[in-house]
């Protein structure tokens, strides 16, 4: 289990059990095995309705139950002999201040660049209901966001507890969505949280490596919770990489050079590295070797992946982001850029994200699968 929901207190390691006691009824949650192998059967037979009136009396059950085993299949609760996905228990319709048209979203790193962003373009959208609003800042805690955003008061409160949120939303809303825009340190963490507490991660936060990404794709499926790492929400971007996917079949030389702002902490930003992915994907081998080069700097040359592509990265102030596919062949080159001007052009992918992500049925990565 990913940490421990506020209120009660519950194993905490992987592929733990968990039980949820009250006055007449006591329900084992199983944590691994299998649909026609459980691990763990109720002491006494609970009825859906039944289960209702646990959950009013024991709201922690829900996020608990929902994916405990981070490892295995979905945790199951076994009610009157029948299987019931934890995705599927019935929730009470107290507490859900979302109505059904609207779709619940909270939004982590609410004060940074792009955090801020996010929030002013779902409050603005009747469609999303801003429901939480996490941040690190000390000075803001217990403030509005929206007053300290210029925007009036939305009667959302700045906090840093984001498993606390997670807890709340998961029991008050249905197909919520956390926003993450943070460090890339947090990242993987926050994902892997969103996801066991049935929240359908968007991520636009860069740096987390193949493995990781592995991972949660492999756990988003498993807990049949969608979720969205987009390296880059801009639709421009996207013609880009298409462009150059399209390009790379004529060139045998290619470099790709990334500008940001100097307070980005990655590099090469998560942009650059998708794109050389997909230009890698076409097959072949780039920058066949014509004469043994020696840095008298180490690092002139950029980064160098196993395909030959060579990655560049820039970080001066004054930037935003921007990236160029630089193709040469005999006699020409072949250049292909793309420019943000201002962190505006990420929103109609992000808010079309938000949108789709509770449809998927695991991870997708890129902007691309969702156009």
């Amino acid at each position: 289990m990913v940490g421990r929901p506020f209120g009660k207190s519950y194993p905490s390691g992987h592929g733990e059990a968990g039980t949820v006691d009250t006055a007449d009824t006591r329900v084992v949650v199983p944590a691994s095995g299998s649909a026609d192998r459980p691990t763990g059967r109720p002491d006494s037979p609970v009825s859906r309705a039944g289960l209702s009136r646990l959950l009013e009396q024991e709201p922690v059950l829900w996020p608990l139950a929902a994916i405990i085993d981070l490892g295995g299949p979905a945790a199951m609760v076994w009610v009157s002999g029948d299987r019931m996905p934890a995705s599927s228990m019935p929730l009470t319709d107290q507490g859900s201040s979302s109505t059904a048209s609207t779709i619940p979203v909270l939004v982590v790193g609410a004060l940074g660049r792009m955090g801020a962003h996010v929030v002013r373009a779902v409050a603005a959208e009747a469609d999303l209901d801003l429901v939480a609003a996490v941040d690190t800042a000390a000075a803001a805690q217990g403030q509005d966001i929206g007053s300290l955003l210029g925007l009036g008061a939305l009667d959302v409160a700045v906090s840093q507890d984001l498993e606390g949120h997670l807890c709340l939303v998961s029991q008050q809303h249905r197909g919520a969505v956390m926003v993450d825009f943070t460090h890339p340190a947090v990242v993987y963490d926050h994902t892997r949280a969103a996801i066991a507490y049935g929240v359908h991660p968007v991520i636009g936060t860069t740096g987390l490596s193949p493995e990781q990404l592995d991972d949660l794709a492999d756990f988003s499926r498993k807990a049949s919770v969608g979720a969205a790492v987009i390296p880059n929400f801009s639709v421009g971007m996207v013609l880009l990489q298409q462009a150059a996917v399209a390009a790379a079949r004529f060139y045998d030389h290619a470099e790709l050079v990334e500008l940001h702002h100097n307070g980005k902490a990655d590099a090469p930003s998560g942009t650059c590295i998708k794109t050389a992915e997909l230009l890698e994907a076409v097959g072949k081998i780039y920058n066949p070797t014509v004469v043994e080069e020696k840095e008298s700097l180490a690092g002139s040359r950029g980064g160098q992946r196993p395909s030959g592509l060579r990655l560049h990265a820039l970080r001066l102030p004054g930037l935003v982001a921007h990236q160029e596919v630089i193709f040469g062949g005999p006699g020409e080159t072949y250049t292909l850029r793309h420019d943000t001007m201002d962190r505006s052009a990420y929103m109609p992918g992000v808010l079309k994200t938000i949108r789709q992500v509770g449809a998927l049925e695991g991870l997708v990565y890129g902007l691309e699968h969702l156009l």
